[in-house]
């Protein structure tokens, strides 16, 4: 198997398997498994304070810091969600100028236009 190029510290058969993962599943995967992890440490929090026999001191730092980590989180998954949207956003006009630029093309349109936009 050949060495993948730019693998970091992970094996070549992982590394392969995350370069084939387009950016909209990752970031659709990142959102869905913060807000798993928002649950979970609700579901811990409420758990510990109800049903874990641990001094009062304890439970007061559970909950301040459930709370700091569900403000963390939260800030996360917001800010992937809007870079989200914006790159769903960004491909979208892609698709609509590519569209545009097939139909333009094919009632014998301007080609130089159409060689600049494959260029980049």
């Amino acid at each position: 198997m050949a060495k993948s190029k730019n693998n970091y510290i992970f094996p070549n058969v992982m590394a392969n398997a995350m370069s084939r993962m387009t950016p909209k599943l990752q970031m659709e995967s990142s959102m869905m498994s913060m807000f798993f992890m928002m649950i979970g440490l609700i579901l811990t929090c409420i758990y510990s304070m109800f049903y874990l026999d641990i001094e009062l001191w304890f439970k007061i730092v559970v909950v301040i810091n459930g709370f700091f980590g569900i403000i963390f989180m939260f800030s996360y998954l917001a800010s992937t969600f809007q870079s989200y949207k914006t790159y769903c956003d960004v491909q979208d006009m892609q698709k609509e100028q590519e569209i545009n630029l097939l139909k333009t093309t094919l009632k014998g349109g301007n080609n130089q236009n159409a060689k600049t936009i494959r260029r980049s």
